[in-house]
């Protein structure tokens, strides 16, 4: 690794970084849509498991989600951070059908 940045120092850091930043926005829009739904079904059937109070719930997290949205919808329009959209988007389709693919077939083994 060091005698990639030492041979290409700007490239190497934009890649690494453009490729955590599409990969953490990606994660944590799943995280704050998961919130959303979980948190209401456990507001609704056991309300005393919520231990910890979010703030601005559910406005805070509406408003992370369309400013991560909004980020995903200006990252195509730099050429640095738009192959590295396009290589998480396409990463992001193979493992979610790896993930379905393995479900249906454990779930094929368990019948």
């Amino acid at each position: 690794m060091d005698q990639w940045a030492w041979v290409l120092p700007d490239s190497v850091f934009l890649h690494l970084l453009n490729s955590v930043g599409a990969v953490l926005l990606f994660v944590r829009g799943l995280i704050a849509a998961s919130q959303l739904r979980l948190r209401r079904r456990l507001e609704r059937e056991a309300p005393e498991k919520l231990v910890v109070r979010m703030w601005l719930f559910p406005v805070g997290t509406l408003l992370a989600l369309a400013a991560m949205a909004g980020i995903f919808l200006l990252m195509p329009r730099e050429p640095d951070t738009r192959d590295q959209l396009l290589a998480t988007g396409a990463l992001t389709v193979v493992l979610a059908v790896i993930g379905v693919v393995r479900q249906r077939r454990a779930a094929a083994v368990r019948n």
